[in-house]
């Protein structure tokens, strides 16, 4: 296994603390659902069984607050993964030549490594979202945890770039009522990716490549199902990928994009937030126009309102 992201940040600071006190202050419950063990639906099977807890990883449950598709059919909401990373630049080149813009999904501990990247892409017009901080299973961790986790990736990308994300993804997809609810408690609405059954999501399997578990060319076979797929549903879809490795970039750039630019019929490719029908500055917390897109409406009817 690949050493990718760093240790989960402690919980004893005085952020973290106030973090903690904001989400209980905050008017949304945080669901009572114990963390799950590293191992997914497999090494807790009561917790898959328990459709109550709408655990996305067995089952692909989602509520009304996640984000999985845009409504506009043949619309793409193109998004990368635990970036900033060393290949970025390659994949932002591309990006401008062709004049695309993106969604990625930002790992704390690696925008700090690289923030000239964070604020490049910032300044490119693509929509930045929290990523967590170590890119931990995010079930699997104590509330007090997922808070740290959430609020250092929201504070080294407001610190980077003057903006604060309103939208996040959970890694591997795990999440679950009490993630769910931890997020919109600080202000962060769920992003998932496109999943018309057990089997068939609209992932690329990308991340897999550089670890030697999958290839190329069942990445690009995965590619052809996800876009087989999107000519069959009424909406648009959201595809996982990742700009971490030379791999998953050279695979976007070199066959997955242009196949897409030149896709018949064609596909109109946009950052998520563009696929919703919102402007890019309802992205963030400090230039959201809250009259036209506030919080969504349904946290305070959900599970989730004290």
């Amino acid at each position: 296994m690949l050493l990718l992201f760093r240790t989960p940040p402690p919980t004893d600071s005085p952020e973290v603390q106030q973090w903690i006190q904001d989400v209980k202050n905050s008017g949304i419950t945080i669901p009572n659902i114990p963390p799950t063990v590293l191992g997914g639906c497999a090494a807790n099977p009561q917790a898959a069984a328990d459709a109550s807890r709408c655990w996305w990883t067995c089952g692909g449950c989602t509520r009304t607050t996640d984000v999985t598709t845009c409504p506009d059919k043949l619309t793409w909401g193109l998004t990368y993964d635990d970036g900033p990373a060393l290949y970025t630049p390659n994949l932002l080149n591309y990006l401008d030549q062709h004049n695309l813009k993106s969604t990625f999904f930002v790992v704390g501990s690696r925008a700090i490594s690289y923030p000239a990247l964070l604020q490049e892409e910032y300044l490119g017009q693509h929509q930045l979202c929290v990523h967590t901080w170590s890119h931990s299973y995010a079930t699997t961790q104590t509330t007090e945890e997922f808070i740290a986790e959430l609020g250092w990736t929201k504070k080294i990308i407001k610190e980077v770039t003057g903006v604060t994300p309103l939208y996040w993804r959970p890694p591997y997809g795990d999440i679950d009522d009490r993630i769910r609810a931890i997020g919109l408690a600080m202000g962060l609405i769920p992003v998932m990716w496109t999943r018309i059954s057990t089997t068939a999501t609209f992932d690329t399997g990308d991340f897999n490549i550089a670890g030697g578990l999958t290839s190329a060319s069942q990445v690009l076979q995965n590619w052809e199902d996800i876009i087989g797929n999107a000519s069959q549903i009424k909406t648009g879809f959201i595809v996982l990928e990742h700009d971490l490795f030379a791999q998953t970039v050279d695979i976007a750039t070199g066959y997955i994009l242009p196949a897409a630019l030149a896709n018949n019929p064609k596909l109109d490719i946009k950052p998520v937030i563009s696929c919703l029908n919102k402007p890019l500055s309802d992205a963030y917390a400090e230039t959201n126009d809250n009259t036209t897109n506030p919080f969504p409406a349904n946290v305070n009817d959900s599970a989730y309102s004290s």
